[in-house]
C-alpha cells in the first residue's frame, strides 16, 4: 500500500485499489493483471506495481488507469521503490533496473552479480538506493547515484540470512530480516538541505586522509555560516564511537585530527552536521 495526499493505492490478491479521499471510497484500478507484489508511488501521480512474468506497470493518474512500462515476460519482477522522477524494480535472479524519466526507459544497474535476485528495495530521496539481495555475505548493496551503480553495504550483517524489508529516518537505515530480527545502521546519506536552496558549494565534508589509516587520519569540512558544528564518528550498528567536534564555530574551513588509537580494525562512519545541512563518509581503521 501506498499513499499521496488524498490518494491512496493498495495491491491485493484481487488486483489494485485505489482511493482519492483517504480511503473512505475504494475502486478496482483499470490494470490487465491481479497478482502484484509490490507498489510505489513516485512524484507528479506516478505509480509503479511490479507484475512478475510480465514486467513493470505504471500509472500516471496515482493508480486508477495502467499501462506497461517495462515489457520482460522472462524475468519476475517483485520489487519496486520510487521517488521524484526516478522509479527502481528488483527481480528474482536479474538484479535491478531503474528508470530516470518516470519509467519511460529502463536500464541495469550494474554492480550485482550475475544471477542476483533484488528483493527489497527502498529509496532514500537523496539519491541513495538500498537493495536487499540473496548474495552471502553481501546481503545489501547500495547506490550513492540514483540506481545506476550498487556496491556491497553489509558489514555487520554476517548473522543475516536475507533482508525483506528497509525502512529509515533522519539518522538510520532500518533493516528487517527473516527470522533474525531488525538490523540499523547510519543511514547513507550524501547530502539533507532543507528547502532554503543553501549553495551546497559552501558546505562540504572531505574524504579522511590518508584512508585506510593507523593510528591517525586528518579531515577536513567547510562551512558556509557560522552554528553549532557537530562531527562524530560512528560504528557499523550506528553507535557514536568518537565526538571530533560539538562546538559553535564562525564559518571558515577546518582541519581535525583523528586517532584511531583504543579502537579495533574495521569500517567507521563519520557524520557532519551543521544546522540542515548533513553529509556522511566513511573510514578504514586498518591496524
Amino acid at each position: 500500500m501506498e499513499s499521496s495526499g488524498n490518494n491512496i493505492v493498495a495491491a491485493t490478491e484481487e488486483g489494485i485499489y485505489y482511493s482519492t479521499d483517504d480511503g473512505t471510497n475504494w475502486l478496482l484500478a483499470n490494470a490487465p493483471v491481479r497478482y502484484i507484489p509490490s507498489i510505489a508511488t513516485g512524484s507528479e501521480n506516478f505509480v509503479y506495481a511490479a507484475v512478475p512474468g510480465l514486467g513493470i506497470y505504471k500509472s500516471a493518474d496515482n493508480g486508477i488507469n495502467w499501462v506497461s512500462s517495462l515489457q520482460s515476460p522472462a524475468v519476475d519482477y517483485v520489487e519496486v521503490a520510487a521517488y521524484g522522477r526516478y522509479s527502481f524494480a528488483g527481480a528474482f535472479f536479474a538484479g535491478a533496473r531503474y528508470s530516470t524519466n518516470f519509467g519511460g526507459n529502463w536500464s541495469v544497474s550494474s554492480g550485482f552479480p550475475v544471477d542476483a535476485s533484488v528483493y527489497a528495495l527502498s529509496a532514500l530521496n537523496d539519491g541513495v538506493v538500498v537493495a536487499g539481495t540473496d548474495i552471502d555475505p553481501n546481503w545489501i548493496y547500495v547506490s550513492f547515484n540514483n540506481g545506476t551503480s550498487f556496491s556491497p553495504y553489509s558489514e555487520g550483517l554476517s548473522e543475516v540470512a536475507s533482508v525483506e524489508a528497509f525502512s529509515w529516518n533522519d539518522s538510520y537505515i532500518f533493516a528487517g530480516t527473516y527470522n533474525q530480527g531488525v538490523w540499523r545502521r547510519l543511514r547513507p546519506a550524501v547530502v539533507n538541505v532543507d528547502d532554503k536552496i543553501k549553495n551546497l558549494n559552501s558546505y562540504y565534508l572531505s574524504q579522511n586522509y590518508p584512508n585506510p589509516f593507523n593510528p591517525s587520519t586528518k579531515i577536513k569540512y567547510k562551512i558556509a555560516e557560522d552554528g553549532f558544528v557537530s562531527l562524530k564518528l560512528y560504528d557499523l550498528l550506528g553507535n557514536v564511537v568518537a565526538t571530533l567536534v560539538n562546538i559553535e564555530k564562525p564559518a571558515g574551513e577546518y582541519e581535525v585530527e583523528f586517532s584511531g588509537r583504543g579502537l579495533t580494525s574495521g569500517i567507521y562512519f563519520y557524520q557532519l552536521r551543521i544546522g540542515d545541512f548533513v553529509q556522511n563518509k566513511k573510514m578504514i581503521l586498518m591496524k
